[in-house]
């Protein structure tokens, strides 16, 4: 894109059009300041694009250069590097720098104009780069633009963002757009009260710390501004820069403290909703049964899963989500249990029922109360541990095995093979069934692979003496190479859904 000149000869950046006369910084002075690099005003250097001499502007006096060094190589007809003519804008700028600019406008600069962090424009407004999101922002508020802008000029290199608003109008918009930590507000302005600003943005807005800065402090404003408007702190003008940078530094840590006490209200009052929520689907926990066959199609056991008759729970696992969330999974489990002791005195004579329970469950120590209803009914009852469970994380696991049999339960390792502990969950656990995870079952009669892989499996069972189960058999294909391959047990949606106990077995096979 070709660069516009200006009267000059002085090259303009694409959307330049002109350059006002108080504004000439000398010639490819601004082309330099407005790409981003340091322009030929006093105190810049601008940059050579090495296509042509670049003789130096005369408003700009420089120290003389120093004399290269003599040599005593022998001289050849080619110059040297040193020898060389070279720009002088490519030597080192001298140590003055330029004073502070009067506070202007602050803005964001428009996309054309390439200005590096921390470098500061100064063309008539002060263009400063846009501060991270994530440092605090301080509103301040006053009709006198004299104000804000030696407010906003004093704190231009603290923390926080500022901004500066001349009218309650601009900082309502302002607050609209902006995420705001803190307001300084005048009082005596021609639209609305500072008091009564606050006050309405103590409704609007209440995590925003609040400050009003006035030079007429009667008892009826200081009434307003504590009782109605909640500020954080009284002020008074003349203000020394120093007690109100104090002061805002404290509105922003008493801001951090209201958000964290807001969000631990906030965690409070959520945990309390999900604990009511909790309550009820306890109280309406059922257990759903699933026929549990032998290959032979005869029905010897059911599996138990909860279920909640809420429309809050989708299923089961938003049920135990939000228990292990509210530290309440043993409470759940003790609850499942309870109406697995339950559903036990209405089970047929001869037939069992399985119930799966978390890892930290056998921690409980109700679980081996022998007096409980559950051990009760001990000789009925499989209790399924699932091989993605930590069982190495549970201490004296051998131990606590040990007194479970010793009450009457029988063991299962439930979704065998479906995690990557599985030969040490059956050496640990020592389980009397062994129930294969579905993901191994599905399709089993056209994979060749998973053929022998499951057969393998099942042959390490029967060596331990644990029954093999098949789990989530759909097909008659699936169900018949299960027969095959030597299963004892078989269970999935070709024999029976769960449903309400005690469902009857849809297939016989």
């Amino acid at each position: 894109m070709r660069r516009k000149l200006a009267g000059d000869g002085t090259k303009l950046s694409p959307g330049v059009s002109r350059l006002p006369d108080p504004l000439r910084v000398g010639q490819a002075g601004l082309s330099g300041v407005l790409r981003g690099v340091p322009g030929t005003a006093p105190g810049y250097r601008a940059g050579h694009d090495g296509r042509a001499p670049c003789p130096d502007p005369p408003q700009i006096r420089r120290p003389p250069s120093t004399p290269p060094p003599p040599t005593t190589q022998p001289q050849s007809s080619r110059a040297t590097a040193s020898q060389r003519p070279r720009c002088p804008r490519r030597r080192p700028s001298t140590a003055w720098s330029p004073p502070d600019p009067p506070i202007g406008l602050f803005a964001t600069p428009p996309k054309w104009l390439k200005v590096p962090p921390r470098l500061t424009v100064w063309i008539g407004v002060t263009l400063t780069p846009t501060t991270p999101h994530e440092a605090p922002a301080v509103l301040f508020v006053d009709d006198e633009p004299e104000v804000t802008e030696g407010i906003a000029r004093a704190f231009r290199r603290e923390r926080f963002r500022v901004y500066t608003a001349n009218s309650v109008a601009d900082a309502q918009a302002l607050l609209a757009r902006e995420r705001v930590h803190v307001v300084v507000s005048d009082e005596q302005m021609p639209e609305m009260r500072g008091s009564a600003f606050l006050t309405g943005l103590r409704t609007s807005q209440p995590e925003v710390t609040r400050i009003l800065l006035t030079g007429h402090g009667d008892l009826d404003t200081v009434k307003a501004a504590l009782n109605e408007a909640e500020i954080f702190r009284f002020l008074t003008k003349p203000c020394r820069p120093d007690d109100l940078r104090t002061s805002v530094e404290d509105a922003l840590a008493a801001h951090a403290r209201y958000l964290a006490w807001s969000d631990t209200v906030e965690r409070d009052a959520t945990a309390q909703r999900l604990s009511a929520t909790f309550d009820t689907a306890l109280s309406r926990l059922w257990l759903a049964a699933q026929p549990i066959v032998t290959t032979g199609g005869r029905a010897v056991a059911w599996e138990c899963l909860a279920r909640v008759a809420t429309p809050d729970f989708r299923g089961p696992v938003g049920l135990f989500t939000m228990a292990r969330d509210l530290d309440r999974t043993s409470e759940l489990e003790r609850a499942v249990l309870a109406r697995v002791a339950d559903l036990a005195h209405d089970l047929p004579i001869g037939h069992a029922l399985f119930c799966n329970i978390e890892a930290e469950t056998l921690l409980d120590d109700a679980l081996y109360d022998p007096s409980s209803p559950l051990s009760l009914v001990a000789d009925r009852v499989v209790i399924e541990v699932t091989e993605r469970a930590p069982l190495t994380k549970i201490p004296a696991l051998q131990e606590r095995v040990a007194r479970l049999r010793a009450l009457g339960f029988r063991l299962a390792l439930d979704d065998f093979g479906a995690g990557a502990a599985g030969f040490s969950a059956l050496a640990n656990l020592r389980p009397d069934v062994v129930k294969f995870d579905m993901d191994l079952i599905r399709g089993i009669e056209q994979d060749a692979t998973k053929e022998r892989t499951v057969a393998m499996l099942l042959e390490l069972c029967k060596g331990l003496g644990a029954q093999a189960l098949g789990e989530g058999v759909e097909t008659t294909a699936e169900r018949d190479k299960l027969r095959e391959l030597g299963f004892d047990l078989l269970q999935g949606y070709l024999f029976g859904r769960p449903d309400h106990p005690f469902p009857p077995v849809l297939t016989a096979p």
